[in-house]
């Protein structure tokens, strides 16, 4: 439920970057993750449970899109591609290992 929130919700994180720059939305989506991470833990009811991993997809989608951004601005040019690569191809090998065979 997360990993589909975290799909959707990662237009947010285009918009929030756009408003809020980088730095300032990853710490955004750092504080999101961390307060949905720790009610979650502590969650008494299943209904908190749920609202809690929508919490931390949105945490989680907004700093997918934040680190991608953050790595092809900052980064040399002579570098840049391989690590945005890099980046994206450990994404969809986690993706692929989560898949049932």
């Amino acid at each position: 439920m997360a990993l589909l929130d975290a799909m959707i919700r990662a237009a947010a994180g285009g918009w929030l970057n756009g408003v809020q720059g980088r730095k300032s939305a990853m710490l955004i989506a750092d504080v999101i993750f961390a307060l949905g991470s720790f009610v979650m833990a502590a969650a008494p009811e299943p209904y908190m449970l749920i609202f809690d991993r929508l919490l931390v997809g949105l945490g989680v989608g907004i700093a997918s899109v934040t680190a991608l951004m953050y790595i092809a601005e900052a980064a040399p040019s002579e570098i840049r591609g391989g690590l945005v690569s890099t980046n994206v191809l450990m994404i969809t090998r986690w993706l692929v290992s989560i898949v049932p065979r």
